[in-house]
């Protein structure tokens, strides 16, 4: 790699750590800047056609590549031999899919908003040799249903606790990356007997996300409530290319090419922004996370950041850390928020750790 990327304990982090955020905020300003406004315009425009009854955006046809079939807004999917590991748990009425794999202590991950489960492709793989590993589409993303409401976090917590009943799953590594962290956070506060250990990769709270210019976006989503008119709208594809390229510490990351182009593909979708407009009306439920400090008996915890994370602010995580008080504290040099496509190795050997690590709880 032409910028190396190491890892060390966030007290360990550069002098210049605050400088090198600074420098990133004002180079990627007038990128963000472009998304947003074209964000706008498409909502915009959007509207102004359904005034003015115009005909309503219909899902073009994308391709046999692509193996989704459309019935009267209803989207199925149909399984292809790309993904063989792929199953659906069924929840309140909705399909949920996943990844399973591999045999021994289960580990179980959930992604972001506007991700799905293909960001955890290389944890995935590398530790179905020696665990049982789940990977999940979160509702709404990914190959899982994406119904028109139910995008509440107690709705999202409820399907995390049925697919653990589920699949009795107990001793689990909990691996969630900044949505998909908050709900791991909040599922071993529910039940922490089943959870072994928690990776939180970019855990998303209302102070994690205070900071940022993704911040906008959210409380944009919160105010205005046009789900249908969103549930209608594709975001164009450079459009979609800037949304992803934030979420990456640099403009090349040669680990992250194939998951960077399946990311921009997904932004493309029908709903994508409905579910995460809707989800962000949320985040305020989730401040009850920056005041959390976890008993002496609660699962050991592992946070993970990259120091060029532009859609949460890292110097946020580390005041988050004065209160989760993790065991081991990660910070990636160079990577963005998207730390485990960018440093797949780091992240790997980090929830290898957490996994395997003995875990004390004193009497």
């Amino acid at each position: 790699m032409a910028e190396a990327i190491g890892r060390h304990d966030l007290d360990g982090a550069p002098a210049d750590h605050a400088d090198i955020l600074a420098r990133w905020d004002l180079f990627h300003f007038l990128r963000t800047g472009t998304a947003l406004a074209a964000f706008a315009l498409i909502i915009a425009l959007v509207v102004w056609r359904v005034e003015r009854r115009k005909p309503r955006f219909r899902r073009a046809d994308e391709g046999a590549a692509l193996p989704w079939v459309d019935h009267d807004d209803v989207v199925t999917w149909l399984p292809s031999e790309g993904s063989p590991g792929m199953r659906y748990f069924e929840f309140r009425g909705t399909s949920i899919a996943y990844d399973e794999a591999g045999a021994g202590p289960p580990i179980v991950f959930l992604h972001n908003l506007g991700g799905d489960r293909h960001i955890w492709r290389a944890q995935f793989d590398a530790l179905r040799q020696t665990h049982r590993v789940f990977a999940i589409d979160l509702i709404g993303y990914g190959d899982s249903d994406a119904p028109d409401d139910g995008y509440t976090v107690e709705n999202y917590l409820a399907m995390v606790i049925a697919f653990f009943e589920e699949h009795d799953l107990r001793e689990v590594t909990l691996v969630g990356h900044c949505f998909g962290s908050a709900l791991s956070l909040l599922y071993a506060q529910r039940d922490p007997e089943r959870v072994r250990s928690l990776v939180l990769s970019s855990p998303l709270t209302p102070a994690t996300l205070r900071p940022t210019r993704t911040a906008w976006a959210a409380r944009l989503g919160r105010r205005v409530h046009i789900d249908s008119l969103l549930a209608r709208v594709r975001i164009p594809g450079p459009l979609a290319g800037l949304i992803v390229a934030e979420q990456l510490g640099s403009e090349k990351a040669p680990h992250a090419a194939e998951t960077v182009a399946h990311l921009r593909e997904s932004w493309t979708e029908p709903r994508r922004l409905m579910v995460t407009a809707a989800i962000s009306r949320e985040i305020p439920r989730l401040g009850e996370l920056d005041e959390f400090v976890p008993p002496q008996d609660f699962p050991p915890i592992t946070t993970v950041w990259g120091s060029r994370n532009r859609v949460l602010c890292a110097r946020a995580g580390a005041m988050l850390n004065q209160t989760l008080t993790p065991s081991r504290a990660i910070v990636i040099d160079g990577a963005g928020h998207l730390v485990m496509v960018e440093a797949p190795d780091q992240v790997t050997a980090a929830v290898l750790a957490a996994a395997t690590a003995i875990r004390v709880v004193d009497s």
